[in-house]
C-alpha cells in the first residue's frame, strides 16, 4: 500500500520516464512466469511408469525475454556452463529438451537413442543452417549464397576427391610434415634459449602456421603475418553470429571479421594474377605449390570460379575451410601433449607413447605416418582428448514432424515439430555417465578408454565401438566431418614430431592469466559449439633440443656452429639414438667455433691455432656429405654470420655487367631473392640452404641454370680470403690468379678461409618448369628400364636448349623432378618432351606431367624445387657418384642403362643431374674445375639409406659396398669419367684423379704456397695426405 501511495505522489513526468521500466519488469516478470509453469506441466508427461509407448512434447526451459528466449544464457562464454546449469535445474533423463534461441524453436537432443534415430531419419537436413551460416557467420548476401548452394554438390565432390581419399590425404599430411618441421627448426634454438615456454601458446602458433601454409601456399602468411591472432579470436566469436547475438555486442568482432575476409580477398586476387588468372591444375600439377597451396585449395578457387561467387564470398569460404582444417585439430593436439607430458599421467605413458613414435620412425629418421596413425595408443588419446575437450554443436532442420525415442526401450517418443531446429551437442554426449571405464569416471582423461586387449594374445588394439549417437561427431559419416582423416593424421603426426625433435620438460601449470597454479588446465573463455575447446590456462616447459631424432634435413642445424648433415661422419656422437645411459661425449663435432665477423677474427684465430697446435675446421651451414665441416678436437672457423650482400656494376677485361658480392656465410635463398629484387638471377645449388662461397662454389657447384650459364665455379669474379699465413687477400683472374684459379672449382676447406665471394649476376627471365613420374607397377623390369634409358637418351637435345634435369630412380619408380628451361616458354619445353613422352606411351607406360611457365626464374625455383628436391632425402643417406660423360650416353646407353639397373637392383638410389657444362655454355672462363666437367651429361648420385637404429657396422658394411661394388659398375662403363668432388665416395682410392683429374698436382703447389704449414684439412681435399687420422678422428702428421 506505501509503495502505491508513493507512487501517486510522483511527479507525471517522472511517471512517463520509469513506466517503460515497469512494462518491461511486468513482461520479463510475466514471461518467466508462464514459461516456468509450461516447463513443469510438461515435465510431468515423462512417466515411464505407464504401460505402452508415450508421445510428449519436449518440456521448454524457461526464460525471460521474449524472443531472445534461452539465447544470451546459451551463448555464455563458458564451455560446459549452460549444460552444467541445465542439468542441475532440469533432469538429464528428459533426453530432448527444448529452448527458444533467436525467436526460434529449438531442441537440444543428448540421449543415445534420440541422437542415433536423427542421424538415421531422411527429412532432417541443414539447408537453412547453411544458409543461416553464409548470411550471420560469413556475412554474405543473399544472391551469392543462392550461387554457392545451387553448387553445393560440387563441394561434396571436392571432399570425397581431396578430403576423404587417402592418396590426397596423405599428400597433404606429408606437405604439413614438412613445413611443420621447418618451422620446428627455425624455432628450436629460441625454445631452448627460452628458460620457461607455453606449450599451448608456443605450439598454437606453430601449428597454425604449417596448416595454413600446407593448405593454401606460402603467400599467405607472407601478405597477412597476423591472420593467426585475428584467426583465433573470430574462432572463439564464430557461433555467436550464429545465434544472432546483438550487434552492438559484437562491434569489435565485426571489424576482426572484415578484416579477415578483406585481407583473404587480397591473397586471392594477388594469387590468381601471379598465376595468370587460373590456378595451377589440382590434379595434373604438383601436390603443393607456393600460390595456393594443395591440390584441394586449388580445386576450391576453380569451383568459387564456378559457381560465379564473388571474390570477397570465395574469401569467406577460404575463412570457413581454414576454420574447419585448423581450429578443432590444433587444441586438440595440445590437449594430447598436455597429458602425455603432465606429472600425474602414469609414469609409463611417455614411454609407451615415445615407443610408438619409435616404430614409426623410418630407418633414415624421418617419421612413417602412415604407420603412425595406426598406434592403437596414440589413436586412443586423440580420441579420448577430442571426446573429453570437444563441443561440436550438430545441427538439422525439420521439414516435417520427427518423433525420437528418449530411453532405450523406446517407451517415451519426442514430438518434435515441423520447421524446429534440433540441435545434437557432443559436449552432452561424450561427458555421459556411460563413458565410465573402470576408475575413470566420465569426467576424467583416461587414456586407454579405446583400448582393448586381446586376452589369448595380449596385444592392445584400438577400437572405437559404440554406437554413433555415443560418439557422433568423430565417428559419423563423409557429410558430417570430411576433414576428420587429415585432422587425425595432422594432430598424431604434430605430437609425434614434437617429442622427436625436442626433450620437454614439464614446469609447472598455469592459468589463464600466465600465474602459477597448482590446477590442471580448464577449457578457455570461448563459446562451444565449434569443436574441440582451447585449454584456459598452458603448461609451463622447458626444451632442449633434439635434432637428430628429426630428419638431418633440418634448418636449425644449418644455423648451428657444430652440427652437420651427413651423420656417418657424427659417428654416433651424442647420438639420441643410442642407449639413454651412454655418455654424450663430443667425438667427431668441432669442440669450439668462432663465429667470425672481420678478417682480423680469422687471423686471431689461426694464430691462436697454430700456436696451441690446434685443429682448423672452415665452417659455414655443416651441408657436406663428406666429412669437410667437422674434426674430434678441432676449432672451428664460422663464416656463417657473414651475411652482406652487395649488387653492382662490375667492369674487367674478362667480364662486364652486374655482379653480386656476397659473404661467405650467405646461402642461396638470401642470394636468389637478393638478385630477384634487382630482375636478376646467380647460380647457386638446388637445395636453397646451401652456402654459396663455400665448398659448394669452390667444389664447382651445379645449378637449376647450370645448362645456361654454366658452373657455380665458372661464375667467380673475385675472392675475398685470408690464407694459412695469416696473409688478407683479394684474388681475381689477373691479380693472385693462382689462388683464384685452385678456389675456383679445386675444392673447398684447404687453401684458406674465404671471407667474401663477388660472381657474375645475369638478367632474370621467364621460366618453365616440369615434372615427369611413373612406376614399374604392371610392368616387367626390361620395360622399366628402357623407359628409363629413353630419357637418358633425350637429355643431349634438353640440356643443349638450355634445360638442366633433377631425376631419381629406384627399380620400382622414375621421377623427374624438376625440369629447369630459363629463357624459354612451356609449350617450347612441352614441345621438346615429345620424343620421350611417345616412347612412354609406345611402350604402354602411364605416366603423370606437370608442365608450367613462371614469370622469373626465382618462383619457378620456388614452386619446383621446395616441394620436389625433398623427396630427395639429402644427408640421411651415403654417396658415392660419377660423372657420366655425354659420349657414353651417345655411343653406349644400353650398357649405361643396365649398369643403373645393377645398382638399383643392390637397394641403391639413383640420381640424376642432366647439365651441360661445356666450355660453350661456361664462355672464357679459367678455373680449377675438374676438366671431365666438360664434356660430363649425367652427373651421377649413387646413395645407400641410413638407418640410425641399426648397428654402426651395418652402415660401415654399406659404406664398403658403394667402395667395393656400387661405384666400380660405373668406373667399368665411364673408364674416361670422373668425380665431382662434393658428391663423391669418400672412400675413392683413386680420389685423387677422380675428384681432381689433371690439375691435382698443380693445386698442390699452390696449396703449399699459400698454406705453408698445411694449417687447413679437409677429408680428401687437395693435401690432405699430409695428415693422417686416427682411430679416435684426430689427426697427426703423415710425414710428408
Amino acid at each position: 500500500m506505501k509503495m502505491l501511495e508513493n507512487f501517486a505522489k510522483l511527479s507525471p513526468g517522472m511517471i512517463w520516464t520509469i513506466a517503460p521500466f515497469i512494462v518491461v519488469a511486468v513482461i520479463l516478470a510475466t514471461t518467466r512466469i508462464w514459461t516456468t509453469l509450461r516447463y513443469h506441466i510438461a515435465l510431468r508427461q515423462f512417466d515411464t511408469s505407464a504401460p505402452g509407448q508415450k508421445v510428449i512434447q519436449p518440456p521448454q526451459v524457461p526464460y525471460w525475454v521474449p524472443w531472445l528466449g534461452n539465447t544470451l544464457s546459451f551463448v555464455a562464454p563458458y564451455p560446459g556452463r549452460f549444460y552444467t546449469k541445465l542439468f542441475k535445474w532440469h533432469p538429464r533423463s528428459v533426453g530432448v529438451t527444448s529452448l527458444i534461441i533467436g525467436g526460434k524453436r529449438c531442441h537440444i537432443v543428448h540421449s543415445p537413442p534420440a541422437v542415433q534415430a536423427l542421424f538415421k531419419a531422411r527429412t532432417p537436413h541443414r539447408e537453412l543452417i547453411e544458409v543461416d551460416l553464409f548470411s550471420k557467420v560469413f556475412d554474405m548476401p543473399m544472391s551469392e549464397i543462392e550461387n554457392a548452394q545451387a553448387g553445393k554438390h560440387f563441394e561434396v565432390e571436392l571432399n570425397a576427391k581431396y578430403m576423404t581419399n587417402f592418396d590426397r590425404v596423405n599428400e597433404l599430411t606429408e606437405h604439413f610434415v614438412r613445413v611443420f618441421e621447418k618451422v620446428l627448426d627455425r624455432d628450436a634454438e629460441e625454445m631452448v634459449k627460452l628458460n620457461q615456454i607455453g606449450l599451448f601458446e608456443w605450439l598454437r602458433d606453430r601449428m597454425f602456421t604449417a596448416s595454413v601454409t600446407a593448405l593454401h601456399g606460402e603467400k599467405l602468411l607472407e601478405m597477412y603475418p597476423t591472420f593467426g591472432q585475428d584467426f583465433f579470436r573470430w574462432d572463439a566469436e564464430f557461433l555467436q553470429w550464429f545465434f544472432g547475438k546483438p550487434g552492438f555486442l559484437m562491434r569489435e568482432a565485426d571489424e576482426r571479421r572484415k578484416r579477415i575476409y578483406k585481407r583473404l580477398e587480397e591473397w586471392s586476387r594477388e594469387m590468381h594474377r601471379l598465376c595468370g588468372g587460373q590456378p595451377v591444375d589440382p590434379d595434373q600439377g604438383p601436390a603443393w605449390e607456393p600460390y595456393f597451396g594443395s591440390r584441394l585449395s586449388r580445386a576450391r578457387q576453380m569451383d568459387y570460379k564456378n559457381r560465379k561467387l564473388s571474390p570477397r564470398s570465395g574469401a569467406c569460404l577460404d575463412a570457413g575451410i581454414t576454420f574447419g582444417l585448423a581450429s578443432n585439430v590444433i587444441p586438440a593436439t595440445n590437449w594430447m601433449l598436455f597429458h602425455i607430458l603432465d606429472p600425474k599421467a602414469p609414469a609409463s605413458l611417455l614411454p609407451r607413447v615415445l615407443n610408438e613414435v619409435k616404430e614409426s620412425t623410418r630407418p633414415d629418421g624421418s617419421l612413417d605416418v602412415h604407420l603412425l596413425i595406426t598406434q592403437p595408443l596414440l589413436q586412443s588419446i586423440w580420441i579420448e582428448s577430442l571426446r573429453l575437450y570437444s563441443d561440436l554443436l550438430v545441427s538439422r532442420d525439420l521439414p516435417e514432424e520427427l518423433i525420437l525415442p528418449i530411453d532405450e526401450d523406446g517407451k517415451l517418443l519426442a514430438q518434435l515439430r515441423k520447421g524446429d531446429r534440433v540441435f545434437a551437442p557432443s559436449y552432452l554426449s561424450q561427458h555421459s555417465p556411460s563413458w565410465a571405464v573402470g576408475e575413470s569416471d566420465e569426467y576424467c582423461f583416461d587414456a586407454e578408454r579405446f583400448l582393448f586387449t586381446d586376452p589369448k594374445t595380449g596385444k592392445q588394439t584400438f577400437s572405437m565401438s559404440g554406437t554413433a549417437g555415443r560418439f557422433f561427431p568423430f565417428g559419423g559419416g563423409k557429410t558430417l566431418c570430411p576433414g576428420r582423416i587429415f585432422a587425425k593424421q595432422e594432430a598424431i603426426g604434430a605430437v609425434a614430431m614434437v617429442l622427436l625433435r625436442f626433450d620437454i620438460e614439464f614446469q609447472g601449470y598455469v592459468d589463464d592469466d600466465r600465474k602459477p597454479t597448482s590446477d590442471f588446465p580448464g577449457f578457455k573463455k570461448a563459446f562451444p559449439g565449434t569443436g574441440a575447446l582451447a585449454p584456459g590456462g598452458d603448461i609451463s616447459t622447458v626444451g632442449a633440443e633434439l635434432s637428430s631424432r628429426g630428419t638431418l634435413l633440418s634448418f636449425n642445424s644449418y644455423n648451428s656452429s657444430s652440427s652437420i648433415m651427413a651423420p656417418f661422419f657424427a659417428n654416433r656422437s651424442c647420438d639420441p639414438f643410442t642407449a639413454k645411459d651412454a655418455h654424450c661425449i663430443i667425438g667427431a663435432y668441432v669442440d669450439y667455433a668462432v663465429n667470425v665477423s672481420s678478417v682480423e677474427d680469422v687471423r686471431k684465430t689461426l694464430a691462436f691455432a697454430r700456436k696451441k697446435n690446434i685443429r682448423i675446421v672452415i665452417r659455414n651451414t655443416g651441408h657436406d656429405y663428406n666429412g669437410k665441416s667437422s674434426g674430434a678436437g678441432s676449432l672451428a672457423i664460422w663464416t656463417h654470420h657473414l651475411k652482406d650482400i652487395k649488387i653492382f656494376d662490375y667492369a674487367s677485361k674478362y667480364y662486364k655487367g652486374a655482379a653480386m658480392k656476397m659473404g661467405a656465410g650467405v646461402q642461396g635463398f638470401e642470394a636468389y631473392q637478393a638478385a630477384h629484387d634487382r630482375k636478376l638471377v646467380v647460380v647457386g645449388g638446388e637445395c636453397p640452404t646451401v652456402g654459396l662461397a663455400g665448398g659448394y662454389t669452390q667444389g664447382g657447384g651445379h645449378s637449376a641454370l647450370g645448362s645456361k650459364y654454366g658452373l657455380a665455379a665458372d661464375q667467380v669474379l673475385e675472392w675475398e680470403l685470408v690464407d694459412g699465413r695469416g696473409c688478407h687477400i683479394t684474388a681475381t683472374r689477373l691479380k693472385r690468379p693462382d689462388i683464384f684459379w685452385a678456389l675456383s672449382g679445386g675444392g673447398g676447406g684447404t687453401y684458406g678461409v674465404v671471407l667474401s665471394m663477388t660472381v657474375k649476376a645475369h638478367p632474370d627471365m621467364p621460366t618453365s618448369g616440369a615434372n615427369i613420374t611413373f612406376t614399374s607397377e604392371g610392368l616387367s623390369q626390361d620395360v622399366f628400364w628402357q623407359a628409363v634409358g629413353a630419357f637418358h637418351a633425350s637429355l643431349p637435345k634438353l640440356v643443349d636448349e638450355g634445360i638442366m634435369g633433377v631425376s631419381y630412380y629406384t627399380n620400382e619408380s622414375f621421377t623427374v623432378s624438376p625440369l629447369t628451361a630459363p629463357g624459354i616458354s612451356s609449350e617450347r619445353l612441352d614441345e621438346l618432351l615429345v620424343p620421350f613422352m611417345t616412347q612412354l606411351e609406345n611402350l604402354n607406360i602411364r605416366y603423370t606431367k606437370f608442365v608450367k611457365q613462371f614469370p622469373n626464374y626465382l618462383e619457378e625455383f620456388n614452386t619446383m624445387f621446395s616441394v620436389d628436391i625433398q623427396r630427395i632425402r639429402v644427408g640421411i643417406a651415403q654417396y658415392g657418384g660419377r660423372l657420366v660423360p655425354r659420349a657414353t650416353v651417345v655411343e653406349n646407353n644400353p650398357a649405361l642403362t643396365d649398369a643403373y639397373r645393377r645398382i638399383a637392383d643392390k637397394g641403391a638410389t639413383i640420381i640424376i643431374v642432366g647439365i651441360n657444362a661445356s666450355k660453350e655454355v661456361s664462355g672464357d672462363v679459367d678455373n680449377s674445375v675438374n676438366p671431365i666437367w666438360r664434356d660430363t651429361l649425367l652427373d651421377t648420385v649413387v646413395t645407400t639409406p641410413w638407418n640410425f637404429t641399426a648397428p654402426w657396422s651395418e652402415m660401415v658394411a654399406n659404406a664398403y659396398l658403394m667402395t667395393n661394388e656400387l661405384i666400380p659398375i660405373l668406373e667399368e662403363i665411364t673408364p674416361d669419367g670422373g668425380t665431382y668432388v662434393n658428391e663423391a665416395d669418400f672412400q675413392d682410392p683413386s680420389w685423387k684423379k677422380n675428384y681432381y683429374g689433371s690439375n691435382y698436382d698443380d693445386l698442390l703447389r699452390i696449396k703449399n704456397k699459400y698454406d705453408p704449414h698445411h694449417m687447413f684439412y679437409a677429408l680428401t681435399a687437395v693435401g690432405s695426405d699430409y695428415w693422417k687420422q686416427q682411430p679416435d678422428g684426430r689427426l697427426c702428421r703423415s710425414g710428408k
